[in-house]
């Protein structure tokens, strides 16, 4: 099934556990590991349509820019063939490879075939999806699995909301050739994802930790059908079809929004990873933090529990130069250089117009 078998560690290997629409909330709640909802967009609780192809989105957003992975990812050695490109011109390139004109883009000689696309999806370009019925906006378990970032709505703004997204891959369209895959790799925000998978089949492979140690499962998880996983599990895939589509989102919960919060506050004191947080976003996390404890634990987050970042940021520095720019200065050189362009970014005419617009 697979084009290019993954050399698996010597780990014992359970089957991808698959449950019923009715019993995906209890599955949730339980925190247990990785599970596939089978049926899930055949539901009409979900409400959700499957996608075949790709095409529509080069109408819709014919100015975004999408993630281009030309040569395959299934090595981590790989890391560096992602190529910033305009939406139409990576779908072109994922559909038929590389053409006469694409010479800017170099391609690792010696990686398996297969090629990858990401497109980020901001708030705005996420709600016209919901307004043409292409991902739902119901409640129930919709809302339980697709809704759970409600505490972004009472701290970010639009334009602030628009740069989060982008910035940490919130929420993406995942598109892959047969035999495209990704390296093992654990998400740095430590938060739960899901993935409903909308055209092809795309093959798993998650382990994470367990009361009695370490714990791996695999499986192939087909159109129509919906992946959760929670945040210290690492994961590999590689698509078995041709072309394998995926949308996912971030999943906040009670068991997981205080790891997410620490690393987003640990990156706008530090740098850590150099996402490159504007300073107008880090003041409006300080006051998401506070949201996020009393939507999820119920009262007030403890006084002290994150320091405004200003205070912290203020004393590290980029670098070990003692007279070099502070990371509050840092981040307050991005935010004078950005801040326009998230203006227009928080709203998805830009992405249908472009400048030109």
């Amino acid at each position: 099934m697979l084009m290019h078998p993954p050399n698996l560690a010597s780990v014992h290997m359970q089957p991808l556990p698959r449950v019923s629409v009715e019993q995906a909330s209890e599955q949730l709640a339980s925190h247990s590991g990785p599970f596939v909802v089978t049926g899930a967009m055949d539901d009409a609780q979900w409400g959700m349509l499957r996608w075949h192809g790709l095409e529509p989105l080069r109408s819709r957003w014919p100015f975004a820019s999408a993630d281009l992975f030309p040569s395959n990812m299934l090595s981590e050695g790989n890391r560096h063939g992602e190529w910033l490109v305009q939406l139409p011109r990576g779908l072109s390139i994922l559909a038929s490879g590389l053409g006469p004109n694409d010479t800017d883009i170099e391609v690792e000689p010696d990686a398996p075939s297969g090629r990858y696309l990401h497109l980020q999806l901001t708030p705005a370009m996420w709600a016209s999806l919901q307004e043409d019925n292409l991902i739902p906006s119901g409640a129930g378990l919709v809302h339980l699995l697709l809704d759970a970032n409600g505490w972004q709505r009472s701290c970010l703004s639009a334009p602030q909301a628009a740069e989060y997204h982008m910035k940490l891959h919130w929420k993406m369209v995942i598109a892959g050739t047969r035999g495209a895959g990704m390296y093992n790799h654990t998400d740095y925000l430590g938060a739960g994802s899901w993935h409903a998978h909308l055209s092809g089949s795309k093959w798993w492979r998650l382990c994470g930790p367990e009361s009695a140690g370490w714990r791996c499962v695999e499986g192939v998880v087909r159109e129509g059908e919906v992946l959760f996983y929670g945040g210290t599990w690492s994961h590999q895939t590689q698509c078995v079809e041709d072309t394998t589509v995926t949308i996912t989102d971030t999943v906040v919960h009670e068991e997981n929004f205080e790891r997410l919060a620490d690393r987003l506050h640990l990156e706008c004191t530090s740098n850590v990873r150099e996402v490159g947080f504007t300073a107008g976003l880090c003041d409006a996390l300080d006051k998401c933090y506070a949201h996020m404890h009393r939507r999820f634990r119920g009262v007030p987050a403890p006084s002290g529990r994150w320091r405004t970042w200003r205070e912290e940021a203020g004393r590290q520095r980029l670098s070990d130069d003692v007279d070099g720019a502070t990371v509050l200065e840092e981040r307050e050189r991005i935010d004078a250089a950005e801040r326009d362009a998230w203006q227009l970014a928080a709203t998805e005419w830009w992405w249908k117009r472009g400048q030109a617009g």
